[in-house]
């Protein structure tokens, strides 16, 4: 059906529901997270690829880079998948579109000077965000909202003022979102 939704070839399309099933499914269970099954995954892929411009090849390509390491500082999918709809709405490739998710997994954990002056100049409690991404679940999925709402609704100078003192790399991937 993800095939079909997409244009894609039923090869392409089972290589990103294996790589969102071993992660979301196999992994999650073994961490002790909730899991999603096979139907709901396929739903929230074929959701994904309409949003954005990516074919299931480029969610695979994606997915390789950014699910291990955003599950690992809490993200669920759907905090992910919404992160990679803006990043690749905003015209990064897949590929960049995974490291681009990674390096915002690190700003979110990160404890350089820079990145924990970041989060408070922005008045965000980085240790609570950090706890409540973790939670999982729409816990999770609000604290991530509540961010990006944040971000957007600042002006492009405030925006420019808070991010001032991070590296090129970590304001690259707040801009894009």
């Amino acid at each position: 059906l993800l095939a079909k939704l997409t244009g894609d070839t039923i090869e392409s399309s089972s290589s990103a529901m294996v790589t969102y099933t071993t992660v979301y499914g196999e992994m999650a269970a073994e961490s002790g997270r909730a899991t999603l099954n096979v139907d709901e995954l396929g739903a929230k892929l074929a959701y994904l690829a309409n949003q954005s411009r990516m074919t299931t090849t480029d969610i695979s390509t994606f997915s390789n880079y950014a699910l291990a390491s955003g599950t690992a500082v809490g993200l669920t999918v759907d905090a992910i998948d919404a992160m990679a709809i803006s990043l690749n709405n905003a015209g990064f490739g897949a590929s960049t579109v995974g490291t681009q998710i990674q390096k915002f997994a690190n700003i979110i954990i990160s404890s350089s000077n820079d990145v924990k002056s970041f989060w408070s100049n922005i008045n965000v409690n980085q240790d609570k965000l950090i706890a409540d991404i973790q939670a999982g679940g729409e816990t999770s999925n609000e604290a991530f909202s509540k961010v990006i709402a944040q971000f957007r609704n600042m002006t492009n100078e405030q925006f420019t003022m808070y991010i001032r003192d991070l590296d090129i790399n970590e304001k690259k991937v707040l801009n894009a979102l």
